[in-house]
């Protein structure tokens, strides 16, 4: 391997790139270090040091909700044009009783 040093460039979000900095600072790291690191990674075990995934991130509490609500709907629990129930009156009505 060539020991003659070659910049790269990349563009990220500001405020991704400061909050990885501060990180990579409690870790005795800097951005250089963490490419050079990542990239001899890559090169040694000819693949991504990590695992890509299409994985859904997990719902929060307002799609959790909307989704058993167009569940409820679906299956004729509720009406389909029924949009006078606060989230509140549905879960109460028809979550109270469902575990997880």
């Amino acid at each position: 391997m060539s020991s003659t040093k070659k910049n790269i460039t990349i563009k990220v979000d500001e405020s991704l790139k400061h909050e990885a900095e501060d990180i990579l600072d409690d870790m005795g790291l800097n951005m250089t270090t963490l490419f050079t690191m990542t990239l001899k990674r890559v090169v040694h075990d000819r693949q991504l040091p990590f695992t890509p995934s299409a994985q859904p991130a997990p719902l929060d509490e307002v799609t959790k909700r909307a989704v058993i609500e167009s569940y409820a709907k679906e299956i004729g629990l509720i009406p389909d044009d029924d949009i006078t129930m606060t989230p509140e009156e549905f879960r109460k009505r028809y979550t109270d009783n469902v575990r997880d």
